[in-house]
């Protein structure tokens, strides 16, 4: 899970997809298919779907990627309810790595898609990954501020759910630097800035491990305010530290 996305592309955003179509593969008609849909012409889509009938359910390019997962992944909203509600394809469908077209829609924020797939698509909030990872994650492995709390806020998504490996959000966020979204996690979700994965390694542990020294020192300074022992949730009796960093967690969530 940790591969199937992040590297660079799509319009104003970072995040792209681990295997771009070759020219040589673009000849075909489920290649141009796939390109159309990462790009966001909807008109080629419906053009190559409709009169030169390529399958809107294929699936070629070594990732196992199919036309929803890249229109999703670019957040091509009306590529996606086309090809969902048009041509029935499945919301729920998986790539080589286990991942729908949600984890992908997390992993790059859009939000809009998101909100369909869920809402509209009927794709589970919770939905797994091969992994165990959920879009949480994923959304905590972009930096996705907007599409943590909408998971967590008004899709009841545990703010904790742990991965195959132990993993949680806060270990994934604070792993790939993400300050603003390890405060929200920690102090606004009372996520354990000290809670272990299954081989024994804390969310700071990661983070020094990386080089995020400003997430490191953070969550080293909030797990003095955790009990020993305690659950993935926690809310501190003495709250002085919760207090002492939320100017600083506010400015930086606005500067996003």
């Amino acid at each position: 899970m940790r591969k199937f996305l992040l590297s660079r592309g799509g319009r104003g955003s970072k995040t792209s997809l681990p295997f771009q179509p070759t020219v040589q593969q673009t000849v075909s008609g489920s290649s141009a298919l796939l390109q159309a849909s990462r790009n966001g012409y909807l008109s080629q889509v419906k053009y190559l779907v409709e009169e030169r009938h390529v399958d809107p359910h294929s699936c070629e390019d070594e990732a196992k990627l199919s036309p929803l997962h890249f229109a999703s992944a670019f957040g091509r909203l009306d590529i996606v309810r086309y090809l969902v509600e048009e041509r029935n394809c499945h919301t729920e469908c998986r790539n080589k790595f286990g991942s729908t077209p949600l984890h992908l829609a997390a992993v790059g924020g859009r939000l809009g898609t998101v909100k369909y797939l869920i809402n509209e698509g009927g794709c589970d909030p919770m939905c797994r990954g091969r992994n165990g990872w959920t879009p949480l994650h994923c959304a905590c492995k972009g930096g996705r501020l907007d599409t943590v709390k909408y998971l967590i806020e008004e899709k009841n998504v545990d703010s904790s759910c742990q991965a195959k490996d132990g993993i949680l959000p806060l270990h994934i966020a604070s792993s790939n630097g993400h300050l603003p979204v390890v405060k929200l996690l920690v102090e606004d979700y009372h996520c354990n800035p000290g809670v272990k994965d299954k081989s024994g390694t804390t969310p700071g542990e990661l983070a020094q491990r990386k080089g995020h020294v400003e997430i490191s020192s953070y969550l080293s300074s909030m797990e003095k305010a955790v009990p020993s022992e305690a659950s993935p949730y926690f809310i501190p009796e003495d709250t002085s530290l919760l207090r002492e960093s939320e100017d600083a967690s506010h400015e930086e969530v606005e500067g996003m």
